[in-house]
């Protein structure tokens, strides 16, 4: 019996490297959540992995749809493996702040790919930090400029301060 195995390698693309407050204005769910179980699933020609949240906080929402999961592009399904460049890789049992929006179709997304999932870890001192490591790749800057990322580093609390600022515009 000879087993077929695929592998799609899609080129890169490049993001619009974005800030936490474009972030939040982009969303229509930001979250703090557990992450719970992750499976992979087809649809259409594209694999997905869809992760359940166990939401904690809800930092923004919309009044159509509360996000309790997250799709993220590739995976592998069935003999069928798809990766893409810019997804982050997110780990069951693990704290997220995530900058969501659902589209018409229903699908929830994080916003930015990698720049939208933002992990929770404690300090030595026991703080709730907010942390995520910069991209590897290149972005554009607003004005069409490549970029580096900087990544996330700062207490939860702050996160909370700035995503809430912005919604109570």
């Amino acid at each position: 019996m000879a087993l077929c195995f695929c592998i799609v390698a899609i080129s890169a693309s490049t993001l619009q490297k974005l800030t936490l407050e474009q972030m939040t204005e982009k969303s229509t769910d930001v979250v703090l959540a557990k992450v719970s179980q992750c499976a992979p699933e087809k649809k259409g020609k594209l694999v997905f992995t869809t992760c359940s949240l166990d939401v904690a906080e809800r930092w923004k929402t919309s009044s159509d749809h509360h996000a309790s999961k997250v799709s993220l592009p590739g995976g592998s399904f069935q003999g069928t493996h798809q990766q893409f460049s810019g997804v982050p890789v997110i780990k069951p049992d693990t704290h997220y702040v995530f900058f969501l929006w659902t589209g018409p179709s229903g699908m929830t997304q994080i916003i930015g790919l990698s720049q939208g999932a933002i992990a929770i870890e404690k300090s030595r001192e026991g703080v709730s930090l907010a942390v995520r490591t910069p991209t590897r790749s290149r972005l554009l800057s607003t004005h069409g400029k490549a970029v580096w990322d900087e990544g996330v580093d700062l207490q939860l609390e702050e996160l909370r301060r700035i995503v809430r600022k912005v919604v109570s515009r």
